[in-house]
């Protein structure tokens, strides 16, 4: 699977991990970012108290710039940040204990200039209990069992960010809960399955509810030739509900890598802003592929989700209650230009090595707000469609230095202005689509070139230091 194997203490505390962004919704709380790579502790002493700790963490370093009709006018700067830094602490005691602690500061949102808010928090905080190797109880704030692509190592991750599959069906890389996990002998099957709260990271349940979440992951190609044995297959699913009378905080929003939110669960309504607030039933379904062969790799996820909504109003009318559905993808080719995959195996002796990868994605989805209301009235309803393409290189300098560029081009078909011209010259958003681009959250009397623009560039770089 995707996760060190047990030895590696501190990591194997991640769940079975089968084997997580700039904040992407109006009201996100800060989130972890990918495990990082501490060392493993020292092996246990027979003694049944032995205890075995390592201290690590990492730096990131940013600069984003932005290439898109009417970006500067939007807040899209190019920026240069300290990005996330984060403390770790993994080890294990008493021969089946296991923790995993790691707090985080990192982007909690961005303020009205596009900039972003730096918040502290407790990232990841999992305690486990070995009972075997199929059978691992955890429980603290886990890495959420959906998707694979935000349980890589950071080493391992050359997108830099959460694509939309991720964002749509794990908008919450954590949630607090408890879990059991296992693999079998020869990593042929991973699990993991728990109840978690499901609202998101440093975030109690405020309605007692809870979600069911796990994941399963295969090697059907475990006992072939070399080349085929890391052929993993996987999927999750996640099934919750949220009260409609507890639940108060937003809905999570979508955005680039770059951290442009082009879709938002907030919009202005004639007597203020109103806001799309999560209710009902929660579902989601993913399914995902990892193909390495030689100095390729290839990998592609899925995701469905289904989860109802209302939007509470500030006139004492009753709220509408919406469902926000859709489908996610994509589809990623990996290929190791300057050494191998050896430089990711704990212990690695120093080695320097090159790997491009380039991702397609597409994101298709709809909000509707189920009470009618008219033609004219303001509105969020309508689909969400995004086209993205992204190329991404990363260098290991050594395995304490590492360095990526992204390159990502997105593309909103038939976006257009949040605010129409008075005279029509530019039209207006449409329920065709309720993406944006930079440019269409220009108000009248700005270019209408940008004002009617459908693209969005970026160029991301990341210097990442371990220690």
């Amino acid at each position: 699977m995707s996760a060190p194997r047990r030895k590696r203490a501190g990591l194997a505390l991640l769940g079975i991990a089968l084997a997580a962004s700039p904040a992407s919704a109006e009201e996100r709380t800060a989130e972890p970012a990918p495990p990082a790579e501490p060392a493993p502790p020292a092996e246990p002493a027979p003694d049944a108290g032995a205890l075995a700790l390592h201290v690590g963490g990492r730096l990131q370093f940013d600069h984003y710039s932005y290439l898109a009709a009417g970006a500067g006018d939007a807040g899209l700067q190019p920026t240069f940040l300290l990005k996330r830094l984060n403390f770790e602490l993994s080890g294990r005691f008493a021969r089946r204990w296991q923790l995993f602690l790691q707090g985080d500061l990192a982007p909690a949102g961005l303020d009205p200039a596009q900039s972003p808010v730096q918040k502290l928090t407790a990232a990841i905080v999992i305690l486990s209990y070995r009972i075997a190797p199929a059978l691992n109880v955890q429980v603290g704030q886990l890495l959420t069992p959906v998707t694979l692509d935000h349980r890589l190592l950071s080493k391992e991750r050359v997108i830099l960010e959460t694509g939309l599959v991720q964002q749509l069906g794990t908008p919450s890389p954590v949630e607090i809960g408890a879990a059991l996990w296992g693999e079998t002998a020869g990593q042929l099957l991973a699990y993991e399955l728990g109840v978690f709260n499901g609202d998101g990271a440093n975030r109690w349940s405020p309605d007692g509810r809870a979600d069911l979440i796990g994941r399963i992951a295969v090697r059907p190609l475990v006992a072939a030739a070399p080349s085929l044995r890391g052929v993993q297959l996987g999927g999750s699913a996640r099934l919750g509900s949220r009260d409609p009378a507890r639940v108060t905080y937003d809905a999570p929003g979508l955005a680039t890598q770059g951290g442009f939110r082009f879709w938002r669960p907030i919009y202005a309504g004639a007597d203020g802003p109103i806001h799309i607030v999560p209710a009902g039933r929660q579902l989601v379904i993913a399914a995902e592929a990892r193909i390495p062969i030689d100095r390729l790799e290839l990998m592609s996820e899925v995701v469905h989700v289904r989860n109802g909504t209302r939007e509470p109003t500030g006139t004492g009318a009753a709220a509408r209650t919406g469902t926000l559905a859709g489908t996610a993808a994509y589809a990623q080719l990996g290929v190791w230009a300057l050494g191998s995959r050896a430089v990711l195996a704990p212990g690695a002796a120093p080695a320097r090595a090159l790997q491009l990868v380039a991702r397609g994605e597409v994101l298709r989805a709809r909000y509707e707000s189920g009470r009618a209301r008219a033609a004219d009235a303001p509105s969020q309803d309508g689909a969400i469609r995004v086209n993205a393409l992204l190329l991404g290189a990363k260098y290991w300098w050594n395995p304490y230095i590492r360095v990526s560029a992204n390159y990502c081009a997105y593309h909103f078909p038939e976006s257009g202005p949040v605010m129409a011209d008075p005279d029509g010259a530019t039209p207006g958003q449409t329920a065709r689509q309720r993406a944006v681009a930079p440019g269409n959250t220009l108000g009248p009397g700005a270019s209408e070139a940008a004002r009617g623009s459908h693209a969005l560039h970026e160029l991301l770089v990341r210097l990442e230091l371990g220690f």
